[in-house]
């Protein structure tokens, strides 16, 4: 069932590993590790309806802003609940989890050196650098 490719990538300023899939029958969209919880999102192909609060837009598509303050939240714009349309996302906790999926799905679990980014970023001083810098 190896139909998955590991490459490198980002997520926010940390560098991390994520899984596309090689072919049509990978029942996964995408697999991204995050590297500060430690743990993996893996987005299945398997739609879901779910309610979601989304900004509420005016006539010209931009937020409609709060006529006080800002909310609790700290948000200062208007929400409305949606039904949408979302890919159904599983959480893997736990790096030996993490690591028995991967081996599992990807084709190149033996060459690519994934576990580089499973390390703990509570210890970590800094982020890596991000793709652009100013």
């Amino acid at each position: 069932m190896k139909n998955m490719l590991l490459v490198d990538s980002y997520m926010g300023p940390y560098k991390t590993f994520i899984l596309i899939a090689v072919d049509e029958n990978s029942p996964y969209v995408e697999c991204v590790y995050e590297p500060t919880g430690m743990t993996m999102f893996v987005i299945s192909k398997h739609r879901k309806q779910m309610y979601k609060m989304l900004p509420k837009l005016n006539d010209n598509g931009d937020p409609e802003r709060l006529k006080m303050q800002t909310r609790d939240d700290g948000k200062d714009y208007k929400e409305e609940r949606r039904l949408v349309e979302t890919f159904h996302e599983i959480i893997i906790s736990g790096l030996s989890s993490i690591e028995e999926f991967v081996e599992k799905m990807a084709v190149n679990a033996d060459t690519f050196d994934y576990k580089r980014y499973m390390i703990d970023m509570s210890s970590a001083n800094t982020p890596q650098s991000p793709i652009i810098q100013m």
